[in-house]
């Protein structure tokens, strides 16, 4: 499957594909492939929701759900100047010139994200498929992405247009919450060619192999699908309860009806980040 790029197959190979078919992925439906003779998508081929919203540790979700809360606390997907690997902690984390963009120099969404990286929150923190957080393989995967990263920016191979990020909305999607972006530079919206390019500063949260991350761009916008409950939004019910596992949240929720995985609990602060809140 191609990470976040709708595509159609002819004699020579893959090709992006326009019109209604790319419409009906920027609904969130991650990468779409149809074959130009058959007509068959790959779901019909046997591609699961399941499979396509796999998590493994929880992993991909959360690197999704940094992806968003850079974007709208930082304002832009930098990464070389807006993070750096702590080698003393073992920790990815913001610098002072990525604090510096958040408002009052408060990125709540982002630390709160970072910090599931602590040995805290090992096995502690649930997810939606019967998922526990794995901080070990976080930690981990942060730091093979960042050493990736940083490789592919020092050969000159990750450049990206500069830009700015402005929240526009969220709507229902496969795995989640799809977030949606305007991509701006001096009050235009970049062309396509540019909006793609953005993915090129995404490769320290997993792209392109983070299927759950569900890169689109289309029309001026950027979209990315983390685990819902994971950055600020509407909230989603079950009856009276909030359907989440894990929630960030600028406010106390302790105490607040939730359900994870079919079990009825309530919210909890977390004992690793004032601002996650766990369904226990």
């Amino acid at each position: 499957m191609t990470n976040g790029v709708v595509q159609v197959r002819n004699t020579s190979g893959w090709v992006q594909a326009a019109g209604a078919v790319a419409m009906a992925c920027a609904m969130g439906c991650g990468a779409v492939e149809l074959d130009a003779e058959t007509g068959e998508s790959e779901s019909e081929m046997g591609v699961s929701q399941q499979a396509l919203c796999s998590n493994a540790g929880g992993i991909d979700g959360i690197l999704a759900g940094i992806a968003v809360a850079t974007g709208k606390e930082v304002r832009r997907w930098k990464p070389e100047t807006d993070f750096q690997w702590n080698a003393t902690s073992g920790m990815l984390e913001l610098t002072a010139t990525g604090r510096a963009r958040c408002t009052n120099q408060v990125c709540g969404n982002t630390q709160a994200l970072l910090d599931l990286q602590k040995p805290a929150a090992d096995n502690v923190v649930p997810l939606p498929g019967n998922i526990t957080l794995d901080a070990d393989l976080l930690r981990s995967r942060l730091k093979s992405n960042w050493e990736a990263q940083t490789l592919c920016l020092s050969q000159g191979r990750c450049a990206a247009e500069a830009h700015d990020l402005k929240f526009a909305y969220s709507h229902d999607a496969i795995c989640g919450k799809a977030f949606v972006f305007d991509a701006i530079k001096e009050k235009s919206f970049l062309p396509v060619f540019d909006l793609w390019g953005l993915t090129n500063k995404l490769m320290f949260l997993g792209y392109p192999g983070n299927e759950i991350m569900a890169f689109w761009a289309m029309f001026g916008q950027v979209s990315v699908d983390p685990t819902y409950g994971l950055n600020t939004t509407e909230t989603t019910t079950t009856g009276s309860c909030e359907a989440v596992c894990t929630k960030f949240s600028a406010t106390d929720v302790s105490g607040k009806c939730c359900t994870c995985n079919g079990s009825t609990k309530k919210l909890a602060r977390s004992a690793f980040s004032p601002s996650l809140y766990l369904c226990q």
